[in-house]
């Protein structure tokens, strides 16, 4: 069987956050170029720029993408590699 290389850190909430964005737009029905509208200052291929490297979003745009696709506190720690210590009430 072929070695298979562990993730580092940085690999793994990058992986978290398109998981949480994937998940938000599957429940909104939206691909890529619905979620690049709600940048009104950026175009698509800025955000298409964001999502091959993660690690560049800026805090505006996080704040944006979490508020609209409504990313719950657990995704949020997982995203930023903060270990989760509550409940997200129903």
């Amino acid at each position: 069987m072929p070695r298979v290389k562990p993730l580092t850190a940085t690999e793994r909430q990058d992986r978290e956050f398109l998981a949480a964005l994937r998940a938000g737009q599957a429940r909104k029905g939206e691909k890529d170029s619905d979620t690049a509208r709600v940048f009104p200052d950026k175009g698509e291929l800025t955000y298409r720029r964001r999502i091959k490297d993660p690690q560049n979003f800026t805090l505006k745009e996080l704040r944006v993408l979490a508020r609209y696709y409504g990313f719950t506190d657990y995704q949020l720690c997982l995203m930023i590699g903060v270990e989760y210590h509550g409940s997200t009430p129903a």
